[in-house]
């Protein structure tokens, strides 16, 4: 009797041990858990995101507002809009800003493309990781706020949670404003 490739691998795993009298594995499979480094009780993916390494954090945020993209960019350079307890975001690089809960980061912003880039330093609880927040323009006035953080930190779920919490915040509000239900008058 020969079982598929996969039942196979599945019945090895509901007993224990390979089934070699059932099927006959390729013998040109070079790791079966690749995506994982071999580990598949220790390193979970369940949505490949993760790629070869399981420590990577990947986020992505996107939102629409009815503001310019200046206007927009404009807000994102307010105290504590660019990254968690920020002073206001100035034009140019800043080497070392120390955030909420005694977190470095760096902080390059330039108003040319409507880019701020927020790197992790040494000692930040998600270090090494950069976040990247870009305003652009849509449609006759409007504007795409798009944020995304990537790193390596020693753990990637409250990491990836964390940024789209607070980064996903910062862009729902600066849309809420754009379109004055946030009881703010648009720009």
């Amino acid at each position: 009797m020969r079982l598929p490739f996969l039942a196979a691998e599945r019945a090895t795993l509901w007993i224990g041990k390979p089934l070699p009298s059932l099927i006959r594995l390729p013998s040109n499979r070079k790791e079966v858990y690749a995506y994982v480094r071999g580990n598949p009780i220790s390193r979970i993916d369940p949505l490949g995101l993760c790629g070869t390494d399981s420590n990577q954090h990947n986020y992505h945020i996107q939102r629409a507002t009815l503001c310019s993209a200046a206007a927009a960019f404009s807000m994102l350079l307010a105290p504590g809009m660019s990254a968690p307890g920020a002073p206001a975001a100035q034009e140019g690089f800043t080497p070392q800003i120390v955030l909420t809960g005694n977190n470095p980061i760096s902080q390059s912003v330039n108003s040319s493309t409507m880019t701020i880039v927020n790197t992790t330093l040494p000692t930040h609880s998600f270090y090494p990781g950069t976040v990247v927040i870009q305003v652009t323009p849509s449609g006759s006035n409007g504007s795409i706020i798009n944020i995304t953080g990537t790193g390596t930190s020693s753990d990637p779920l409250i990491n990836d949670a964390v940024g789209l919490l607070f980064f996903g915040s910062v862009a729902d509000l600066i849309a809420q404003m754009c379109s004055g239900s946030a009881g703010i008058p648009m720009p």
